[in-house]
Parts: structure tokens; C-alpha cells; sequence
């Protein structure tokens, strides 16, 4: 798939924009090559792959935030205060944002679970097989 962006190129003393064409980098060894392409044949295309990934971080992201609340507020106040704000904004604003994984979660939490890891794992085994591990 060939792929554009927008970039600013300088033409003499002016900026323009201007869309140029990205290729997509060469697999670095025959061995991640295949890997790639087993991946593909197996487990799905990318976009759906990074799709889980997301919906993965999104559940991990609601886990830790039930952690975090849960702890004594002694224990909170050993983080610098900075960061305790950026930490509880972080989860605020994630607690008001709606997932596709909150979503599918709520019809069925064990199902969306094992939906989740089940490509993490295939994954793992095409590269224990074709590195011979």
C-alpha cells in the first residue's frame, strides 16, 4: 500500500506543502519477514491486530485505575505531587471516554478477555516456531 503525508518543503525562500510519498520500510531480516507474513496469514491484517492492542490498553488502563483508587491515601502521597495530578487527570479523562472495549466488556468481560490475548498468544508461537525456540 502506498502511503502520502503532508510536508512542508522549502522552495527557495517559501514554504510550501506539499504530499510526499512514504514507503513502508523493507523487513530488516528474512526471519522477521516471515514472521510478518505468518502474522498475516494467521492472526489478521495489522489494523485489526493494533485494533486489540488498543482495546488491550484501554482495559489495562481501566485495571490500573481501579488500583490506583483503591490505595491508602498515605501511600499516594509519597508520589510527587505533579505527577499524582497528571496520573489522576489521565484516569478522569479516561474514566469519561467510552471505549470500544468498555462496550464489548460489558456484554461479556471473560469473552472479551480471552478475544484480547488469544492473537498476543498466536503471535508468540509463530515467532517460537520459525526462530526455533
Amino acid at each position: 500500500m502506498i502511503k502520502y503525508e503532508l510536508r512542508s518543503v522549502k522552495n527557495g525562500a517559501r514554504i510550501q506543502k506539499k504530499m510526499v510519498r512514504v514507503t513502508k520500510p523493507q523487513a530488516i531480516s528474512e526471519t522477521k519477514g516471515s514472521i510478518r507474513n505468518e502474522i498475516g496469514t494467521r492472526v489478521g491484517d495489522t489494523e485489526t491486530i493494533l485494533g486489540q492492542l488498543s482495546d488491550t490498553v484501554s482495559l489495562l488502563t481501566s485495571t490500573l485505575s481501579a488500583l490506583y483508587f483503591i490505595q491508602d491515601p498515605e501511600k499516594l502521597a509519597i508520589l510527587p505531587l505533579e505527577q499524582r495530578q497528571s496520573i489522576e487527570y489521565l484516569f478522569s479523562k479516561f474514566a469519561s471516554t467510552v471505549t470500544s472495549a468498555d462496550l464489548d466488556f460489558a456484554e461479556d468481560p471473560i469473552g472479551t478477555i480471552d478475544n484480547l490475548i488469544k492473537p498476543q498468544g498466536e503471535i508468540g508461537n509463530i515467532m517460537a516456531e520459525i526462530k526455533g525456540v
